[in-house]
């Protein structure tokens, strides 16, 4: 196995419901997938939705700067989409539109955290 990338990234969760209150929908398809969308409408309580969103857009800024290419490079935050297993462990999905930015012989690694009001993201990308 060898690292290819390294990315991390910490946001204030304050600051993403101060533009989500501002932008509403148009923040929320800006960043999220509309798989993510749909699980952030069902989430009731404010501050939990708000570290939803912002544990994704950190996740999301963690993996563009391990593939060294930045969110404007070519990348959309949503072409790249934040899942969970079965066990709740977070996991990448690139969308379609972006299946060749993810090579066959790689693996990602996500891991979230949040501590109010803060939210971080680490994403390894490696060989098999």
């Amino acid at each position: 196995m060898t690292i290819l990338g390294i990315g991390c990234d910490i946001v204030n969760i304050i600051r993403i419901s101060y533009v989500y209150e501002k932008y509403g929908d148009k923040f929320l398809h800006k960043i999220l997938t509309s798989y993510e969308a749909s699980i952030c409408c069902l989430i009731k309580e404010e501050r939990e939705r708000y570290s939803y969103l912002a544990k994704r857009f950190a996740a999301k800024e963690a993996y563009a700067k391990a593939m060294g290419t930045g969110i404007s490079e070519g990348l959309a935050f949503t072409d790249i989409e934040i899942r969970n297993d079965n066990h709740g462990r977070p996991y990448i999905v690139l969308v379609e539109n972006s299946a060749s930015l993810q090579r066959e012989s790689i693996d990602i690694h996500l891991s979230l955290s949040d501590d109010y009001p803060t939210a971080i993201a680490y994403v390894v990308i490696s060989t098999h």
